[in-house]
Parts: C-alpha cells; structure tokens; sequence
C-alpha cells in the first residue's frame, strides 16, 4: 500500500501490483503492473475498528455485567461480570463451569426452561427479572437484558446482568413506610370515630343521671 497525492492534490491510498516481464533469455524487458484506489475502502477498514475499539471500552468499563453464551456455555465475561458474581473469567470460561451456579434455587425453573425454549428456536422475551446467587452463595437481584448475535461467525447470546438488588431494598422501604402511613392514618380515623361515640354516650349518660 502507497500514500500518493493525485492532481486535484487529494491524498489517495493505492495498492500496487507490479510483474517484471523478461524475454526468452532472461533479459528485463518491461514492468507490467496495476494500481488501484483503495482509499475508501481503507477509510471503512479503520472506521470498523474504530468501532470496535470504542465498543470493547464501553463492554470493559460498564458498570453492568456483560457475557456472551455460545452452546449454553459462556465464552466471553467483562470485568463487571466478574465483581458481579465473585467467579474469575478463567473460572467462568472453563468448559466445566455450571451456569446454575449464578442462578437462585427459586429462579432455576425459570433459566431451564429458557433454555428449553431457546434450543427450539422459539421467541422469548428479550428481558426478565430473576435471583442470582454469587460465588459466596449471597443473592442478588439481576435485571437481564438478551440478545441473539454472532459470536465468530457462529450464533451466540449476548447478555446484560444489572444488579438491582438495592434498588429492591429501597423500594420494599418505600413500601413499609407507606404501609405505615396508612396504618396511621387508619387508626387516627378509627380514633376520630370512636371519639364521637364515646362523646354521644357520655352525654346520654350526663341526661340519665340528671334525670335520676
């Protein structure tokens, strides 16, 4: 490949082909050769990589964690994955490693029969909730979002974990606290009520005694 400047002074990237032509005796007799404008296809090349340079940062410094699955096995982890469920990308990666190890007890029968239902090719939503189970045996709340793609040529499934666990916490707080207000404003009700009662039987008894 050459770097040349042509006649409108545009910078062109060429590539060049060039055969020395000798006779029946072995003497030089011409150069036949061709040139040809590789330059925008040089420009979509880098515009690939480049592309795929800023993808790989975003997968290595997202917060949430990345996989991708190929023959129910996991072939690729970021680093989030990693914090996420405790496991090393050598531990997960391993042709051994069971994918029911990050998945709850009461959220397997939901993973297996995504499973089943992904070997058949049939259509599933594309984000669900479930409890996954770090390496330390905690669990966590994931919000997951997949999506069929191909992973060196071969269909694969790309997935995001999102932790949510205290996203949950905070909103079962929310919920006990509005739980309460309503408690409270059920027994100040309750409380008026039987305030007005008590005060229509105290004025009965105030008559009755008088007349007695």
């Amino acid at each position: 490949f050459h770097i040349v400047r042509v006649s409108d002074k545009a910078i062109r990237i060429v590539h060049s082909n060039a055969e020395l032509v000798r006779n029946g005796h072995g003497t030089p007799l011409r150069i036949v050769g061709t040139i040809q404008d590789v330059t925008e296809r040089r420009r979509m090349e880098e515009a690939v990589r480049e592309s795929e340079r800023m993808y790989k940062t975003l997968v290595q410094q997202s917060a949430d964690a990345i996989y991708v699955l190929q023959n129910n096995r996991l072939v690729f982890v970021n680093p989030a994955w990693e914090r996420t469920f405790g496991y090393s990308s050598a531990e997960a990666l391993n042709e051994q490693f069971d994918l029911l190890h990050l998945v709850a007890p009461d959220s397997q029968p939901v993973v297996e029969e995504r499973f089943r239902r992904y070997a058949t090719g049939a259509e599933l939503p594309l984000r669900y909730e479930m409890h996954g189970q770090r390496k330390d045996g905690a669990l966590i709340n994931l919000d997951v979002s997949v999506a069929r793609i191909e992973w060196k040529g071969k269909p694969a499934v790309q997935g995001v974990y999102r932790d949510i666990t205290e996203q949950k916490r905070s909103e079962e707080v929310m919920r006990q606290s509005q739980k309460t207000e309503s408690l409270g404003v059920l027994a100040g009700g309750v409380a008026h009520d039987f305030n007005n009662l008590l005060q229509a039987m105290l004025g009965h008894a105030s008559l009755a005694l008088k007349k007695l």
